[in-house]
């Protein structure tokens, strides 16, 4: 059994344990590690019968935001233990009762292994990590109900993350190229560098290759210079990586770098996959052309600049294979990014 599955088990087990003694009221813990830095304790509050996960910090090293996570199943709270040793303050993570249980103790675990993996960190390093990490499932649980990436959404990622193994392998540092990377979170382009920025577009059809923008800004070298769009074209081979196998893949460039590791595995975790459940996708990709192209005055493209002042948003498509520009590639892309 895996570190994330041997979680998930012993916090489910303990929660059983704890819906044993719902007579009691307050919360009921069970601890879960045996670091004295960082205790971890399953809980469960009653009457109110939720389960509940609690960090524990030092109480003169935790400095909690104002804006603490809330809603999409679960909510966090800064609680003291009045049994527990005085020492600590506790991030406390309650399942409401509309939350899933499956994923709440899939996300619990994965918090519980990213503390795990991070105890050389200082205090204010592991508690910033973990609420990215909190944020990330929040974006992951405000998904459909399966959870489950569409095809469209799935080679969406296998581009992005194509293009990230390319910016490494043309020279630039895996903790900047991680770090760069917006996509997940919602950026208007996918990779940002400082004024410049690179938009990625996928496709595994054959011939059409059609690309969607979805606003004025995206292609708007006024706003964001220099400007690229990477557009990727993939097969379905039997000799490709499914989507979570190449993930893992890229994972390795990070070896050795927590920092980065944790930055990778909660951006993925925002663009909605979990790499442990790669069961859930059955897809084997092959990169067959990757052609970069830089978005110029003469690209074709709708901005605020050529289009009526009455229109404020548009979505339209780029029909890629009509442009017959020479792809430009990534090392001379990246040299041309770092320079701004």
């Amino acid at each position: 059994m895996d570190q994330q599955n041997s979680y998930e088990f012993e916090l489910l087990s303990a929660w059983r344990a704890l819906s044993s003694s719902q007579e009691k009221t307050g919360m009921q813990t069970i601890k879960i590690n045996n670091t004295s830095l960082h205790p971890i304790l399953a809980g469960r509050i009653s009457p109110e019968n939720e389960e509940t996960l609690l960090i524990g910090f030092s109480l003169f090293n935790l400095n909690v935001p104002s804006d603490l996570p809330q809603g999409n199943g679960f909510f966090v709270k800064n609680i003291k233990l009045i049994e527990k040793p005085a020492s600590f303050n506790w991030i406390t993570i309650f399942r409401q009762n509309n939350g899933n249980i499956d994923f709440f103790s899939k996300m619990s675990a994965d918090i519980i292994r990213l503390i795990e993996n991070n105890l050389n960190r200082n205090d204010e390093e592991i508690e910033k990590a973990i609420f990215a990490r909190i944020i990330a499932w929040q974006d992951f649980m405000k998904r459909n109900s399966n959870y489950i990436l569409s095809q469209e959404e799935e080679i969406g990622l296998y581009g992005e993350i194509e293009v990230m193994a390319s910016l490494i392998e043309a020279g630039n540092s895996p903790a900047d190229t991680v770090k760069s990377w917006e996509g997940p979170i919602h950026g208007i382009q996918d990779f940002k560098f400082g004024k410049g920025a690179i938009e990625v577009k996928s496709t595994d059809l054959p011939i059409d290759f059609f690309v969607h923008i979805g606003s004025l800004e995206q292609l708007d070298d006024s706003i964001v210079n220099p400007l690229f769009i990477a557009t990727m074209r993939f097969s379905i081979d039997l000799s490709g990586k499914t989507l979570p196998e190449r993930a893992m893949e890229i994972r390795n460039y990070f070896s050795g770098d927590l920092l980065s590791t944790s930055i990778y595995d909660s951006k993925l975790i925002h663009a909605g996959l979990i790499v442990k459940d790669g069961n859930m996708y059955n897809h084997r990709y092959l990169l067959t052309n990757q052609r970069i192209l830089q978005v110029s005055n003469d690209f074709p493209k709708l901005t605020t600049s050529n289009v009526p002042i009455q229109i404020k948003k548009v979505s339209y498509e780029i029909n890629i294979n009509m442009i017959t520009t020479i792809g430009i590639p990534m090392h001379e892309i990246l040299s041309i990014l770092q320079k701004e």
